[in-house]
């Protein structure tokens, strides 16, 4: 992904997420955030992922990027956290997109989420949705094609999550 950004003259580096996160139970209790602002303050694209980090109960646990996206979206107060998928948003039994999910229609729509046909140990897309929602976080889920519209608050591009309803 860094060496995406660079090759496309975004000033992008990748910081592990071990030297910034602490978990306890899996989920994060500490961020220690001046490299991250001090990286922004600098002009650069800081770039964190998923990975091993020190967990104080647990020794160590997979922290996802999906945690860490709504966690400092959460904390720095942003408007909204944009994830970019390999599809559209997250689809429904007959491959159409969802255009909102929320707390009220979740139950019903979990059915057709579904976990990553890929190894991924937070879940796929159910984990995804599941965590923008425990977090409480404005976000919107969409593919490569669609992220410019995001950024610009376009609407209709993929899944929108709103934290409350």
């Amino acid at each position: 992904m860094t060496s995406e950004l660079i090759r496309r003259k975004v000033p992008a580096v990748s910081i592990p997420p071990v030297v910034i996160f602490r978990l306890r139970n899996n989920r994060i209790t500490k961020c220690f955030d001046e490299p991250l602002i001090r990286i922004l303050k600098e002009g650069y694209l800081p770039v964190l992922y998923g990975d091993m980090v020190i967990d104080t109960r647990l020794g160590g646990s997979v922290l996802s990027g999906d945690q860490i996206t709504t966690y400092l979206a959460k904390t720095m107060k942003a408007k909204k956290a944009i994830f970019v998928s390999d599809v559209r948003g997250v689809l429904d039994g007959q491959n159409k997109v969802i255009p909102v999910i929320h707390r009220g229609n979740i139950k019903e729509l979990k059915k057709y989420i579904k976990e990553s046909g890929n190894i991924d140990v937070t879940g796929g897309m159910l984990g995804k949705v599941t965590e923008i929602l425990r977090s409480g976080v404005h976000a919107v889920i969409t593919d490569p094609r669609g992220l410019r519209n995001a950024l610009e608050g376009k609407e209709k591009v993929g899944t929108t999550i709103l934290p409350s309803r």
